[in-house]
C-alpha cells in the first residue's frame, strides 16, 4: 500500500460497493481529491495516520476542521464525509459511530439555492458558444440548446446514443440514468421545440466530422470522442472542459455556473407557464416524485427572489426612492436596538 495507503484502501471500497459506471467515476475523482487532501495534511504533520483502518478521533477531527477551513459548504462537507466514514468502516474502523454516539458535532448539510439561468443569461452562453471553433464548437453549441430544453444531466447526454434521440417526436431516451440499477429508471424526456434547429445543425455537423476520419457507417454515440483511434463517450473531464471553454467567451463578471445549471433552467421554462405540468416535469427529470420537483423548483424561485425585488425597484426614480426613505426616518426613531 505504499507509504500513504489512503488510496487504495479507498478504491478497494469504491469497487466493493458495485456502483454503476457513471456513479464509480465521480466517487473515484472525489477519492482522489480526499486522498490529495490526506496526503497533504500527513506532509504538514497534522495526520498522524493516513491509513483508514487506524484513524482516530484526531484524524477525524482534523479533516472535518481542513474542510471547513476550506470554507466548503455544509452538504459538500458531508458528502466527503460519507466517503471517508464508508472506508473507515469498510476496513473495520468504526470510529465515526463511535464519534456520534458520544455527541460529536458534525457539518450539517444545507440546502443552497439553486441557481437557474435567466433568458439573457441563456442568450449570452449561447452567443459565447458560438464564437467557439472546431469540433469542441459544435459540440458546445449542442449542449447549450439542448440541455436547457430537455433537463438531462450531464452525464445522461454524456452517455446518449443516436438510437436514443427521436427527433421526428422530439425527445430522448435516457437510458443511463443518475443510480443506474439500484433507484434510477430509464426514461423518455421530451425536448423542448426551441432546439430543434441547434439540434439539426449539430448532426449535419457531427456527420461532416465523422467522415473527415473515414467514418461513413453508424457510430452509436450522440457525441463521439475520437481518440487514439479509438470511438468513445466523452468523459466527463472533457465536457467540465467545454464547460470552461464557454465560460471563457463570457464576461469576467458573469455569474458562474455549471452544466447542471441547466437543468434548473429546464424546470423553471416549464412550471413558471404551465405548473399545471409538475407530475409530467418530475417524470421527464428523472425525480422520484413530484414532490421532489416541488422542493427543487422552490429552490429556483428563493434564488431569483432576490432578482425580482431588485429588479422592481432598478427603475424607480431617485426622487422617488428618496422620497419613500424619508416616510422610513420620520415613521420609525432609533431605539438602539439591532
Amino acid at each position: 500500500m505504499g507509504r500513504y495507503p489512503f488510496l487504495t484502501m479507498a478504491l478497494a471500497y469504491m469497487e466493493g460497493r458495485m456502483l454503476a459506471e457513471t456513479t464509480k467515476e465521480r466517487e473515484e475523482r472525489n477519492i482522489r481529491m480526499l486522498n490529495q487532501m490526506v496526503v497533504n495534511l500527513k506532509k504538514r504533520g497534522k495526520l498522524k495516520e493516513t491509513n483508514p483502518s487506524k484513524f482516530t478521533q484526531m484524524e477525524v477531527r482534523t479533516i472535518e476542521e481542513h474542510m471547513r477551513a476550506k470554507g466548503l459548504g455544509g452538504s459538500t462537507i458531508e458528502k466527503y464525509r460519507g466517503i471517508l466514514e464508508g472506508v473507515c468502516e469498510y476496513h473495520g474502523n468504526a470510529i465515526y459511530a463511535t464519534m456520534k454516539k458520544k455527541g460529536a458535532q458534525f457539518s450539517v448539510r444545507n440546502q443552497p439555492d439553486v441557481r437557474s439561468l435567466s433568458d439573457q443569461e441563456l442568450k449570452m452562453i449561447q452567443e459565447a458558444a458560438n464564437n467557439i471553433t472546431g469540433w469542441s464548437g459544435e459540440v458546445c453549441r449542442f449542449l447549450v440548446a439542448i440541455l436547457p430544453c430537455s433537463g438531462l444531466r450531464p452525464s445522461e447526454l454524456r452517455l446518449a446514443k443516436m438510437k436514443d434521440l427521436n427527433l421526428d417526436r422530439m425527445y430522448i431516451k435516457v437510458m443511463n440514468p443518475k443510480g443506474k440499477g439500484k433507484y434510477g429508471r430509464e426514461r423518455k424526456t421530451p425536448i423542448l421545440p426551441m432546439a430543434a434547429p441547434a439540434i439539426k445543425e449539430y448532426l449535419k455537423a457531427r456527420k461532416v466530422h465523422l467522415e473527415k476520419y473515414g467514418l461513413t457507417g453508424e457510430v452509436e454515440w450522440l457525441i463521439p470522442s475520437l481518440r487514439e483511434g479509438r470511438i468513445k463517450p466523452y468523459s466527463s473531464n472533457s465536457f467540465r472542459r467545454l464547460k470552461g471553454l464557454i465560460g471563457s467567451h463570457l464576461p469576467g463578471d458573469f455569474e458562474p455556473f455549471s452544466l447542471k445549471t441547466f437543468r434548473a433552467t429546464y424546470c423553471q421554462i416549464i412550471l413558471d407557464d404551465h405548473p399545471e405540468l409538475l407530475e409530467d416535469t418530475a417524470h421527464s427529470m428523472g425525480h422520484s416524485s413530484p414532490t421532489t420537483t416541488q422542493k427543487f423548483y422552490r429552490r429556483i424561485e428563493q434564488d431569483k427572489a432576490v432578482e425580482r425585488i431588485q429588479s422592481a425597484f432598478a427603475s424607480a426614480p431617485t426622487e422617488q426612492a428618496g422620497a419613500k426613505n424619508l416616510v422610513i426616518e420620520k415613521k420609525f426613531d432609533m431605539t438602539g436596538y439591532a
